[in-house]
């Protein structure tokens, strides 16, 4: 189970991530949900982030159910001038949450350093 250390920063169980520990983080913490977004957004082309949807069958990114919301609150989170986990509404934040919980084989992938991102 991750846990939270003196510095308050999230710290795996064991050696990497496992999927069930950042499905936790993403539950509780919405700048977990906020870095979550973002990094997806990363993972999606060029081409896909400029239409946001999907175009590749690539198995990174978001997927065509989730790309246009994703990136929508992407983009929202990367101009907001609000604090760091507050840069999404309500319903957004719960949406969002949902999507990066949905991928977040994708995200333990990044976290572990299996996955890169396009930043």
């Amino acid at each position: 189970m991750a846990y939270k250390d003196s510095q308050g920063n999230w710290v795996p169980d064991g050696a990497e991530w496992t999927r069930s520990e950042i499905n936790q983080v993403l539950y509780r913490s919405n700048l977990a949900v906020e870095v979550g977004i973002i990094r997806l957004y990363e993972l999606q082309t060029s081409d896909e982030q400029q239409i946001s949807g999907t175009k590749h069958l690539n198995n990174v990114g978001f997927d065509q159910n989730n790309a246009a919301n994703g990136s929508e609150y992407a983009k929202t989170i990367s101009t907001s001038q609000n604090n760091p986990g507050f840069r999404l509404s309500g319903e957004e934040l719960i949406h969002a949450r949902r999507i990066c919980i949905h991928h977040s084989h994708q995200l333990m992938e990044i976290t572990n350093g299996q996955l890169m991102v396009n930043s």
